[in-house]
């Protein structure tokens, strides 16, 4: 509420993140205890003489071996298999281009920069920055592609921000969503 009264200037980066997560533990500390008061009773332990025997047999130890080597190689095949996505994932980013969108509808591309701004976003896969002008109106366009999100290279993110806080010359001045249909 802090930081949506305050048009995000107070309450907002690692420390919100940090207090809502203490907060939010109490809260649910607060409600397990709460809850605790309606649980079902323990039932009562069951006499000696009505427990079944303890089995005397100990199980086969070659069908215990079968298993540990099923699991050591269904666990050990997930790295693998993740070092093969990830060295295909390298080839791939070394040839991925973005192609700024051809100007229409009297809109020119423009080679001058409007601006030394571009938002701090995680590094994406490829990135293009375009200017368009047309008359006295002007527009920069900057795209970003994600093709395999991973940590630090994410598009959905709490670090990915337009402008940032206490920037010596860039401000958010206000926020606001527009809904527009862009052709059928």
């Amino acid at each position: 509420m802090i930081a949506h009264l305050r048009d995000s200037r107070l309450a907002h980066g690692i420390d919100h993140f940090i207090y809502g997560w203490v907060f939010l533990g109490l809260v649910m500390l607060l409600l397990f205890w709460i809850g605790s008061f309606w649980r079902d009773p323990d039932t009562e332990p069951q006499s000696a003489a009505g427990r079944a025997p303890a089995p005397t047999h100990a199980p086969p130890r070659a069908g215990l071996a079968g298993y540990a080597v099923a699991a050591i190689a269904i666990v050990g095949a997930w790295p693998a298999y993740a070092a093969y996505l990830d060295r295909n994932d390298a080839d791939n980013r070394a040839s991925l281009t973005l192609a700024a969108p051809t100007p229409a509808g009297g809109w020119v591309a423009d080679a001058a920069p409007l601006t030394d701004w571009r938002p701090r976003y995680d590094p994406a896969s490829a990135t293009v920055f375009q200017v368009y002008r047309k008359g006295d109106r002007v527009v920069a366009l900057h795209l970003g592609y994600y093709h395999h999100q991973r940590r630090g290279a994410q598009l959905i993110s709490s670090t990915n921000i337009m402008v940032v806080q206490k920037h010596p010359v860039w401000g958010n001045l206000t926020e606001s969503r527009v809904k527009d249909a862009i052709g059928p």
